[in-house]
């Protein structure tokens, strides 16, 4: 099983885990939709309206294409899902 760690000045949290829900990778192009945590800016809050109640600095978990090399791959055998535990509320 492989994570999916952030890396810095991309579209996540840098340095949180994020999952890989569908990959779209084709034609030479590695990709996929991944869900994270996101910290947002001005910019995220104007362009997506579900967080026009947000404010820059808030972190929410959020769903983006993203290419494959915005993320540190790793393989693993087990792990403790952060975005997930979130969800269900584990933390």
């Amino acid at each position: 099983m492989k994570i999916y760690i952030a890396k810095k000045d991309e579209w996540f949290k840098e340095g949180t885990e994020a999952e890989l829900v569908e990959d779209f990778s084709g034609n030479g192009v590695k990709m996929g939709l991944f869900q994270g945590i996101l910290i947002l800016d001005e910019g995220i809050i104007r362009s997506k309206t579900i967080y026009k109640d947000k404010k820059p600095g808030d972190e929410v978990i959020d769903r983006e294409i993203c290419t494959y090399d915005e993320f540190d791959e790793k393989e693993i055998t087990e792990r403790n899902n952060t975005v997930n535990n979130i969800i269900k509320g584990k933390i």
